[in-house]
This record gives structure tokens, C-alpha cells and sequence, in this order.
């Protein structure tokens, strides 16, 4: 029995016997061609042989050569901004002017 591949076909059927047969054969085309093979066993199909898809391409390390880093990425101590006050004195200007009581500030021990 002679079995023919189309290369543009989307999907073959094969009986399991000739699949068995031909199993090496067969995964080469599918590997060229892209296309699907249905494995059939008293005519009811039992399994199909697919190519594997390429894995998907990872973002980490994407842009890796296309950017230089000169210098510190850090600002020295001296010039960087106070978060911590800035925060705390943007929360106060937003209490006093919801009309909240401010409470005295804790002492922190040395």
C-alpha cells in the first residue's frame, strides 16, 4: 500500500499498522512539512503526530548589548532626596487640611 503526502496538506491519515511501519518516515515529513498526521486504528482515530513548536522566546536577557551603563546608577549619599521626610511631611499636610489633630511626635531612644 502506497501512502502520499501532500506538503500543504494540514492533516494525513494513517492506519496504526502502516503508521508502525513507517513511524520514522513519517515524523520526517511531519518535521518538513509542518503538517499534521492522524493515526487511525479500525478507521476511528486514536492519536495524532504533530511538529513541535518552537519554545517561546524569553524576555529575560531580550536587550542584552543594546544598552551601557556609565557611571553609578546611585546618587552619592549626600545628594540624595529624604523619602522618608518627604513622605511623612506630605501626610501631614494632607491630614491638617482633612482638619485632623496632628499628635505629638514619639522620642526615639539613641
Amino acid at each position: 500500500m502506497a501512502m502520499v503526502i501532500k506538503l500543504n496538506a494540514p492533516e494525513t491519515t494513517v492506519q496504526a499498522g502502516e503508521f508502525k511501519a513507517k513511524c520514522l518516515e513519517l515524523m520526517d515529513r511531519v518535521a518538513e512539512t509542518g503538517g499534521a498526521i492522524v493515526i487511525t486504528k479500525r478507521g476511528r482515530p486514536i492519536a495524532r503526530l504533530v511538529p513541535v513548536e518552537p519554545p517561546a522566546r524569553s524576555i529575560f536577557g531580550c536587550a542584552e548589548g543594546l544598552l551601557e551603563i556609565t557611571g553609578s546608577l546611585e546618587l552619592p549619599r549626600d545628594r540624595r532626596p529624604s523619602v522618608r521626610k518627604e513622605r511623612s511631611a506630605l501626610l501631614t499636610d494632607a491630614l491638617l487640611a482633612s482638619g485632623a489633630k496632628p499628635r505629638p511626635a514619639k522620642k526615639r531612644a539613641p
